[in-house]
This record gives C-alpha cells, structure tokens and sequence, in this order.
C-alpha cells in the first residue's frame, strides 16, 4: 500500500496515507448536499486563530536562494499559470497535499512528473518547509488565480471525484493562505466529503491538523463561522451548546455513537453497556461525556466501554490474507477504577497505545522502504 514513497525536505513521504481515493475500503460518502456559505462573526467577536507552527528545516534557510533560483528557470513551471486550467487544477493539487502532509498518492505525482512538474511541486515544498511560506511570485499569483475561479463552484478549489478524470483539489493550500475566511476551509471539509480524496490516518503528528483531521478542520472553522451540518463528517453529528457563562449557543460536531449491551451478565448491582464510534479522531474528552451519556444504563455499578476503530492502514497481513482497513476496534476509555467497577470516573483504555503501537511499525516499514 506504500506506493511511490518520496524524500521531501527531510520527511519520509508516504503516497496513500493521506489521500485516500474513493473507492478504497475506508471510503464512505456522506449524504446531504455540499456546504453553504455562512456569515462570518465580525472580527471583534471571533476568536483567535492558533499561530503557525515555526518551519520544520528553519537550519536549511540558507538554501532557500538557490532553490528559487532553480525554480525560477523551471520551464514547465513557468508555463503552467497560463497553460491548460487541468494542468494547473494538477500542479496546485500537488502543491496542497505536501502543504497538508508532506506526501501525496501516485495519482497526483505520476502525472506531475509526466508533466515535468513535479520538481516544481517539491522545490515550492522545500522552500516552505525551510522558512514557512512559499516564494512571492507563487503567492502572487497563487492570490490573483483564486480571486479569478471564486465564482466557480467550490470557490475553484476542487471537484467531485470522477472515474478516469484527473484529481483537482487545492482546498489545503487555499484554506491556508485565506486563513481568516472560513469559506475556503469549509470548502476542504465539502472536498473530503465528496471530492477525489478522504480524510486518512497520519502515522506521525501532523504540523497543521486542521488540514487533515476532520475534527481539527470543524474546531477551526467554528471560530471562523458557524457550524451547518454538512461541515460534520458522516462519523460526527452538528450538536447544539450553550455557553454556560455567556449564554451564546454555538454548534459542535459530536461524534456519532451506538450502544450494544452485549454482555448482559450481572456486574454487580449493573451490567456492562459496549459503546462504539466509527470515529477514529475522538478526543478523551469525548470519550468521556459519552460516558455520563450512557452511564444510567450500566446501573449502579455497572460498566461502560467505549470503542473507536483502529486503524491498521495495511491491504495484506504477514501471510498475505486481505483485510479492511477498518477491522478492528479497541477500548478508548471505560467506567473503571483502580479494577472495580464503582459505577464513576474514566480510566484510559488500550486504544491509544495500540495505535501508537501500529504507527511505530509501519514507519519502520516506510523507512525500509515497504
């Protein structure tokens, strides 16, 4: 599954983690239509945005001048910002999942590289990794071409996916060089949903999350607008909260859970009630409120566990049996203290570790070359 792993900037780039086509096993299609536009709080009312992380290679700020030199006599690079749209719609496709991960699939690269522009994509990803933004002349012109589509649908950003056409989504690089309008990372959230790509696991901790975790994108976007319901992944619902010290309801994207009393076997003065999320990226926090959700079920000193998917990111097993993605689960948290089950309290289960754990060995794979 590890196709056409590239060294950029000194990150191991991994091609399918983070652009998971549709079509692949974790695919799933939200229903609903894509999203709206909403209208922004006004600046005084909005809360402040996280500042950027500082560049992962700053040491290598000393190369910067030579890569836009190289740049600059790029020729394919120099004609693609008046060639054709497709190529463009390609090369900032390119350019926007190294800005989100550091890597992109062979579906993106193959073509970039038939193209001669793949060198471009990568030297524009070195320079940023090295002093945080991208050569003037890029964003320049980077600027006048969304101004230009911003009338198109999905702001020119991406399109739905459609078999045997080239993928086109740039909503990463828009989102983050429009950062105070919240349209552009609505936007990614409509492309993930149904765009050319999904969200995906990342082995490591990404630089930016809100660029590729769902629930990092929508916690973003509700300090730039309100939440609808299309900007929740098909694993989170919109929820209604009030601010119990400003009265001001606001919306959140809770995950999505169900409950299974599967083991129906006295505990006491209680029973075990099993709780289970598609939701990968659930927090301990909200491992937790589901519990005090469902914590009147369990009886007095019952226990609740709840699970979310691990994610084993691998088409084969050691022995070359197939297996989805998606398999298996693991106890994110539980209603258990210090081995007994006293009906209150969250204790920690196995799931972090576990896919710590996996992440460990698939880098050491990646970097094996696997």
């Amino acid at each position: 599954m590890l196709k056409n792993s590239l060294l950029v900037a000194g990150f191991l780039v991994l091609s399918v983690s983070s652009c998971r086509r549709k079509g692949d096993p974790s695919f799933g299609a939200d229903a609903g239509s894509g999203p709206t536009a909403a209208v922004s709080p006004s600046a005084s009312t909005r809360a402040a945005l996280p500042p950027e992380p500082a560049p992962p290679v700053a040491d290598g700020a000393a190369d910067v001048p030579d890569l836009e030199a190289k740049l600059g006599a790029d020729k394919a690079y120099g004609a693609v910002w008046s060639g054709p749209r497709a190529d463009l719609n390609l090369f900032l496709t390119g350019v926007s999942e190294l800005l989100a991960a550091g890597e992109a699939s062979t579906d993106i690269t193959k073509p970039l590289r038939d193209k001669k522009l793949m060198d471009a994509a990568i030297k524009l990803h070195m320079i940023f990794a090295r002093v945080g933004h991208y050569p003037s002349d890029f964003t320049s012109k980077l600027g006048a071409h969304l101004g230009k589509v911003r009338g198109e649908a999905h702001l020119g950003t991406w399109s739905p996916w459609s078999k045997g056409e080239p993928f086109h989504d740039f909503t990463a690089l828009a989102a983050w060089s429009r950062p105070e309008d919240g349209v552009y990372l609505r936007e990614r959230l409509g492309a993930k949903r149904l765009g050319p790509t999904r969200w995906a696991p990342s082995l490591q901790a990404p630089t930016r999350p809100w660029l590729v975790s769902s629930g990092a994108a929508t916690e973003r976007l509700a300090l730039l607008l309100p939440l609808e319901p299309s900007d929740c992944s098909a694993m989170r619902q919109l929820e209604e909260r009030v601010d119990p010290q400003t009265g001001a309801s606001r919306g959140v994207c809770f995950p999505r859970f169900s409950e299974k009393e599967t083991d129906l076997r006295p505990v006491k003065d209680g029973t075990r009630v099993n709780v289970a999320s598609p939701d990968y990226e659930m927090s301990d926090e909200e491992c937790a409120e589901i519990i005090k959700r469902v914590r009147s079920k369990a009886g007095a000193e019952g226990a609740v566990y709840v699970s979310i998917p691990i994610v084993n990111d691998r088409p084969q097993d050691h022995v070359g049996t197939a297996r989805a993605d998606w398999s298996t689960t693991a106890v994110l948290c539980l209603d258990l203290l210090d081995g007994v089950l006293i009906g209150k309290g969250v204790k920690p289960g196995a799931a972090r570790t576990t896919q710590a754990t996996i992440n460990r060995r698939r880098l050491a794979e990646a970097a094996k070359g696997r």
